[in-house]
C-alpha cells in the first residue's frame, strides 16, 4: 500500500468524527467524500498504477498530499490511490463559469484521482478553485470557495487536460 493510500484510509476513517464535530457549525468539516460518475474522464488501459502516475507527472501534475480522500463512485467505495493536480497557465477553453470569470488560472487547478481496476487505471478529474495554504498566496476567501464550491460554477466535474 502506498503512503498516500494509507493516508487516504486514515482520512476516510476519521471523516465521520470530523462531520460529527462540525454538527453545531454552519458548515461541514470533512476529510473524505465520494466522487461522481460525471468526474470519470477515462482509463489508462492495461497500465499499472506506477505507469499512470508517471503519465501524470510527465503532464506536469504533482502529488497533492493535503487533499481529502475521495471515494470511488461505485458501490465498493474504495478510496483513491492518490491525488494529483496541475495549476494551469490558462483556463480550459470553451467554459463560461464563475471560476473562469472571477479567478485567474493560477488560482485554480485540475485535480485528478486514480483507481486501479482489472484492465487498467481509471482517472477521475475536476477543475476547481485551489486553496493552497502553502504556496505563499494564501487567500481565506479562495479557501472557503474551495471547501464550499458551487457545482458547475467553481467545481467543474469531468473537466481535464488529460487524454486517458
Amino acid at each position: 500500500m502506498t503512503r498516500q493510500r494509507t493516508v487516504n484510509h486514515a482520512l476516510a476513517f476519521i471523516d465521520p468524527f470530523a462531520r460529527g464535530l462540525s454538527r453545531p457549525l454552519p458548515w461541514t468539516l470533512y476529510t473524505a467524500y465520494p466522487l461522481t460518475t460525471a468526474e470519470y474522464v477515462g482509463r489508462y488501459p492495461d497500465d499499472r498504477l506506477s505507469r499512470a502516475v508517471s503519465r501524470l507527472r510527465d503532464a506536469g501534475y504533482t502529488a497533492n498530499p493535503l487533499a481529502a480522500a475521495k471515494y470511488h463512485p461505485a458501490p465498493h467505495r474504495a478510496v483513491d490511490h492518490g491525488s494529483y493536480r496541475r495549476v494551469p497557465d490558462a483556463h480550459p477553453e470553451g467554459i463560461d463559469a464563475r471560476i473562469t470569470r472571477e479567478y485567474a488560472p493560477n488560482q485554480c487547478h485540475y485535480h485528478c484521482h486514480l483507481w486501479p481496476v482489472t484492465d487498467g487505471v481509471e482517472v477521475y478529474s475536476h477543475y476547481e478553485v485551489r486553496p493552497d495554504i502553502l504556496r505563499g498566496d494564501f487567500d481565506p476567501w479562495r479557501m472557503a470557495e474551495h471547501y464550499r464550491p458551487e457545482l458547475n460554477e467553481t467545481y467543474l466535474p469531468g473537466v481535464t487536460d488529460l487524454s486517458p
